[in-house]
């Protein structure tokens, strides 16, 4: 089961609802949601972890937040995302502010 998730930030950012983990859809797709960010765009949004990170609006580079203190191999085996990874009160990065000012709150979760 997913999680749905909203980044906020005391500069004033919010996000609309992300939907971050895996589904049902992972056994037959193998798909899965990761969270990223355009400092472009200043925008939070979710991703397919199995396709490219652009920015579909400016066509940047997106990237995609990983829990701190966490090393992942990209190479290897794709890291699958525990439905509360970011519900640990540490601060991320915000595309706004450009300041490690962001958290990650639960919002409801999704299949």
């Amino acid at each position: 089961m997913g999680t749905m998730l909203q980044a906020a930030c005391s500069c004033g950012y919010t996000s609309g609802s992300l939907m971050y983990g895996i589904g049902f859809a992972y056994f037959e797709t193998g798909s899965y949601w990761e969270l990223a960010y355009c400092d472009q765009c200043s925008v939070v949004k979710t991703v397919d972890g199995k396709k490219k990170k652009v920015c579909g609006k400016c066509k940047n580079q997106l990237q995609v937040y990983k829990k701190k203190g966490a090393s992942i191999d990209e190479d290897s085996m794709p890291h699958l995302p525990a439905c509360d990874e970011f519900e640990d009160g540490q601060s991320y990065h915000c595309p706004r502010c450009k300041e490690e000012k962001l958290i990650f709150q639960s919002c409801g979760c999704w299949d």
